[in-house]
């Protein structure tokens, strides 16, 4: 049994904990967080033992991980703090607020004898990890033009407002971009070049909610990165993905019932529609499972420190461009 810490126990924190109560091979015994009530709350349902810091939880309570649903500026004092103290990490994306410290998470990483991962969710969403699988399998030939979407209304759930706050969350470009610049690096490779245009919503002037990210692969794929929190009050939270290939196009979003549908040439010339639907299990269930499992197998985890840096590293680029707008040169991917 894998006894585990919840640091953070907002949002995030909760869809962590509901995943636990679906996996037998984890306990969580303690639950850290500075609103004692929220702390409680998840404890109480666990039977588990709450606490105000993660530094209270180390010293007070026997754990094997930590999985921290902090806020972004945290990530790294807390992962390398639970990496000296022998603890398995699991850890919210994205990596860090800047390079210095997702590099100092790396090191501690390569020091630890522990696992570490950042939780890049999207590579667990199972449309996601299908269309991943369907392209190692050379299902539309080699891509050349990708596109994504991701978003919704603002996230005004954030504790504080941290989210709203452009110097502790890096805005939507950070914040959700990343999952599609993630996903996209694990299916296609190393990014060269980026080029991203940001809006900014009226109502938040000190916030870019919007953003259109251009990457251009080592390998030549183009890919176009749309991310949003500027949709009105009430709107839906939107995923689609686009691939254009060789042999054939890929498109699944979520607002239908059949979230991936591929048209592909047969042999013979004719167009074959393949349907697929998703697994029972959540992603959240399915990435903490996949984590669990590499602690009690001693394998290494499906996102590497390196991957978290180098989505980080394009998320930054993203935002330098939007500042800048010139096109930013991508070097060492994750180093």
């Amino acid at each position: 049994m894998i006894r585990v810490g919840i640091i953070g126990a907002g949002m995030v924190g909760s869809a962590h904990a509901n995943a636990y109560t679906r996996l037998p091979q984890a306990q969580v015994v303690a639950v850290a967080d500075l609103q004692a009530e929220r702390a409680e709350a998840i404890a109480e349902h666990f039977r588990a033992r709450a606490f105000a810091t993660m530094a209270d939880l180390l010293a007070g309570a026997e754990v094997d991980m930590v999985d921290i649903c902090l806020p972004t500026p945290l990530h790294a004092e807390h992962t390398i703090a639970a990496l000296a103290a022998s603890k398995h990490v699991l850890c919210e994306k994205p990596m860090a607020r800047n390079l210095a410290d997702a590099r100092r998470m790396l090191q501690a990483a390569r020091h630890a004898r522990t696992k570490f991962m950042i939780a890049h969710v999207v590579r667990f969403f199972p449309e996601y990890a299908r269309a991943y699988e369907l392209l190692r399998q050379d299902a539309i030939g080699e891509v050349k033009v990708a596109r994504t979407l991701r978003g919704g209304i603002f996230p005004s759930w954030s504790s504080g407002n941290w989210l709203g706050d452009f110097a502790q969350s890096g805005g939507v470009v950070l914040d959700t971009a990343c999952h599609d610049f993630d996903w996209l690096r694990w299916c296609f490779g190393e990014v060269a070049r980026v080029f991203a245009r940001g809006l900014v919503h009226q109502t938040l002037p000190q916030q870019r909610d919007h953003s259109f990210t251009l990457l251009r692969f080592q390998s030549g794929l183009i890919a176009h990165v749309e991310a949003t929190w500027a949709l009105p009050p009430g709107g839906p939270f939107l995923t689609k993905v686009e691939l254009a290939g060789t042999k054939g196009l890929m498109a699944f979003d979520n607002q239908t019932s059949m979230p991936i549908q591929g048209y592909w040439q047969g042999s013979n010339g004719s167009s074959n529609t393949i349907p697929e639907s998703p697994v029972a299990v959540g992603p959240f269930q399915a990435e903490i499972a996949h984590f669990l499992q590499c602690i009690e197998q001693d394998k290494p985890p499906l996102v590497t420190p390196e991957d978290a840096l180098a989505a980080l590293q394009i998320s930054l680029a993203a935002l330098e461009s939007i500042e800048t707008g010139q096109v930013v040169t991508i070097k060492g991917g994750g180093q």
